[in-house]
Parts: structure tokens; sequence; C-alpha cells
């Protein structure tokens, strides 16, 4: 099973080089509606995902017609590196020796 900090992660790394339209979102994820939106909202909220009509600038989706895309913003690419960094570290604890 999946922690909050996988799906996080997983999220951001989707949405991290072209937008991406929620339902793509949430089956690349693996996630139901419902859980989608329990992760979006907060990461809209907290910056690290931007909403975008189209593959322009962020805009207010709701009052343009067409789709919401989503895309991982700067602060969003620097908590990917960040937790890139921290599953090395973990990783490490586990990892043996190579013998000679």
């Amino acid at each position: 099973m999946r922690g909050k900090v996988e799906i996080t992660h997983d999220i951001l790394q989707l949405c991290a080089n072209e937008p991406k339209k929620r339902t793509h979102i949430m089956y690349k994820a693996n996630l139901t509606y419902e859980q989608l939106n329990d992760y979006v909202s907060p990461l809209l909220s907290r910056g690290l995902l931007a909403k975008r009509h189209g593959h322009r600038e962020p805009t207010d989706c709701d009052k343009v017609g067409g789709h919401a895309y989503y895309i991982t913003t700067e602060m969003g690419r620097q908590v990917l590196q960040d937790l890139a960094k921290a599953v090395r570290h973990v990783n490490s604890l586990f990892n043996k020796p190579q013998a000679n």
C-alpha cells in the first residue's frame, strides 16, 4: 500500500514535464476521484501544483470553458528533489556493502 509521500511524489512527477488533465493524473497515479481531490487541493493551495487552462499561463479555469490542466510548479519541483534525496538516504540504510 502506498502512503501519502508516494502518492504526492507520483502526482508531482506526472505533472512535472507537461500539464496533465485530472483524469490522466487519476488513472496514471491509480487514484479514485475522491483520493485525487484529497491530494490536488492541498497541492494547489500550497503552491506545489498550478491549475491552467490548456497549456497557457494560470487562469481561473472554472470561469473559462475547456479543460483544466495541472502542472508542477518550481516549488513542487524542489519538493520532488527533496523527496528523491530522502529516498536515497533511506535506501542507503538498508543497502548491504558490496564484498570485494
